[in-house]
């Protein structure tokens, strides 16, 4: 298993972003959080559009419900860009949704590896972490 060099946390959210990169942090697994308002950023920072080096997350950390573009249509246009497979990146959905067709519509995603609900804790980063051999 790689390194976890970078991860990327796509919410509308100020406050769980910022409470979310220091959960992210403190865990130790985590070298560099990156952080999107929207999925229109987070695709920008993918492409590396507006002049900046295309960021490559091991890890994002996706919420479903934002402006502009929400985590299902964000979801629709990772697929189309070719340079990200589920064995390059994995997506965890976090959202205070609590509606089972919102976690079943998750992980019918191929790059989406589990459907987390918000505040993301430190049980679940480490109990994620473990899952994925750290």
């Amino acid at each position: 298993m790689k390194p976890i060099k970078e991860v990327l946390l796509i919410d509308d959210n100020a406050a769980d972003n910022f409470y979310h990169s220091i959960i992210l942090k403190e865990s130790g697994y985590i070298e560099q959080v990156n952080i999107a308002e929207n999925g229109f950023v987070a695709l920008e920072m993918l492409k590396g559009q507006n002049h900046q080096i295309p960021i490559q997350p091991d890890i994002i950390f996706l919420d479903i419900n934002m402006p502009a573009m929400n985590g299902w249509e964000f979801l629709k246009e990772l697929e189309k860009i070719s340079r990200f497979k589920k064995k390059d990146i994995l997506v965890i959905m976090l959202s205070t949704s609590i509606n089972p067709i919102d976690e079943r519509k998750a992980i019918e995603f191929e790059a989406v590896l589990k459907f987390q609900s918000k505040p993301l804790e430190a049980e679940h980063v480490q109990a994620l972490f473990s899952e994925l051999g750290y």
